[in-house]
């Protein structure tokens, strides 16, 4: 029962422990446990993921509840930050690829001429030719039809070889 004056009471509660908990849009109250005995009546702050059986902080009688704080509903939004934007993987690529762009002719420039003709020489043979590189709509095509490359070209090769004779 609430009086005028924003008292309550509850009358005939039998014996045990409860939590008592205040519902208010604007503010935010701490949570009671109280132990109703047939002796006595006890209150304690409840800490949240301590033990229930835990009663360090007892309050005194009658409770006086008074708000934490304003209920807050909504987190701020972080700021800007340079360093975030450092720690961003694709900021970091780019920036390996800037400083590479600006180290790599200094690095060919102090390389030792054997060492680059060496270099120059392993590149050559790693490009392919225009005309050596596979044909990829007869490379699909013989995939699709299930047809090996070797088998069909020394077909091709035999029957040239029939017409013409």
């Amino acid at each position: 029962m609430i009086t005028k004056d924003g008292r309550f009471t509850f009358p005939n509660v039998p014996e045990g422990s409860y939590l008592l908990e205040v519902q208010s849009p604007q503010y935010t109250y701490p949570s009671v446990k109280v132990v109703v005995s047939d002796k006595d009546t006890r209150a304690h702050l409840v800490t949240f993921g301590a033990d229930w059986s835990n009663n360090d902080h007892a309050l005194p009688l009658p409770l006086s509840l008074t708000p934490r704080g304003p209920t807050s509903y909504f987190i701020p939004r972080e700021g800007f930050k340079v360093s975030h934007l450092f720690a961003n993987p694709m900021m970091l690529m780019m920036g390996f690829s800037v400083l590479m762009l600006f180290v790599m002719p200094k690095l060919m420039a102090n390389m030792d001429p054997e060492a680059m003709e060496e270099m120059q020489g392993m590149q050559e043979a790693t490009q392919m030719p225009a005309f050596e590189m596979p044909d990829i709509s007869a490379t699909l095509a013989k995939f699709s039809t299930g047809g090996s490359s070797s088998a069909s070209s020394s077909a091709q090769q035999s029957s040239s070889g029939k017409k013409r004779q």
